[in-house]
């Protein structure tokens, strides 16, 4: 090799190492955002289960989607064939009025035994929403940073599990959380902070407010906003999202009397899945059932 070619890969070295030591984030953005972008994986069951062996399936169903091997291909899998949701997982159930909650950071595949401790209580449930996370390189897999979140709006208890991505130029482009204080890092927490502090009161969290709330969101401050919130009376799925619509694409299933929606068709036996259309929202009234 000449000198002058030693010359020039020296230059390139120091340069690339320059860009790596003084801006590693920039540099790993700039590299990764897109396939990076975090993303989860939810169930809800609105309605009640009154069998062991369909909440066996459920339990199967998000491990599955966990580890990405219900069977669907979609753009993260094309990205990276490896992909799993291994930051964490958390789960929801209503009970006579009161929500309950568990979380941890270890991946869902992972926590067998706490599966198994908590499953006795998934059985005659009239709310379920489990949550498998994704985490972004920013929002490390910790409990603060795990869904669902949990917050008491005014004396109403409600719980939220978000999928997509909230930009950062939302956050700096509206007005500071007044009333709420994350826990965590994520800009899934703010987000439903920011949602509960736009609705005012129990009394407005109707479909028709949260409608005008994500209408008036601009398109390009978010990946994703898939999310379903729920209290001991009412339950909102949004569907909602501006790149990736084969992985951000909601589908929904009925059993009975009972509506389960996932982000994943999973095998559970005489259920036929539907896609749920892209800026959807729908309202389930658990004082109905």
């Amino acid at each position: 090799m000449s000198l002058y070619s030693i010359a020039v890969v020296l230059v390139i070295f120091i340069i690339f190492f320059t860009i790596c030591v003084d801006h590693p984030q920039s540099f790993y953005e700039g590299g990764s955002r897109i396939t990076m972008t975090p993303m989860c994986r939810m169930l809800a069951v609105i309605g009640p289960i009154n069998e062991k062996r369909v909440v066996d399936s459920l339990l199967i169903g998000i491990i599955d989607m966990a580890l990405e091997r219900t069977g669907e291909t979609h753009e993260a899998l094309e990205e990276n064939p490896d992909y799993v949701h291994d930051s964490g997982w958390g789960v929801a159930w209503i009970e006579e009025g009161n929500i309950n909650l568990y979380r941890s950071p270890t991946p869902i595949f992972e926590d067998k035994l706490a599966l198994e401790r908590l499953k006795h209580n998934f059985i005659f449930r009239e709310f379920l929403l489990f949550h498998a996370r994704k985490a972004s390189p920013s929002y490390e897999p910790r409990i603060e940073n795990t869904h669902p979140f949990i917050a008491d709006f005014e004396g109403l208890p409600v719980v939220f599990s978000h999928n997509g991505e909230i930009k950062e130029s939302f956050f700096s482009s509206t007005p500071p959380l007044k009333q709420y204080q994350p826990t965590g890092n994520t800009d899934s927490e703010r987000f439903f902070y920011y949602l509960l502090e736009q609705i005012g009161s129990p009394d407005k969290l109707n479909k028709t407010t949260l409608q005008k709330i994500l209408h008036d969101l601009p398109q390009d401050s978010y990946t994703a906003i898939n999310f379903i919130l729920a209290t001991p009376r009412d339950v909102f799925v949004n569907v909602q999202y501006s790149v990736k619509p084969r992985y951000f694409t909601m589908k929904q299933a009925r059993l009975g009397d009972t509506t389960i929606i996932s982000s994943e068709k999973f095998s559970l036996d005489n259920v036929s899945w539907e896609p749920i259309s892209n800026n959807t929202l729908l309202h389930f009234s658990l004082l109905r059932m």
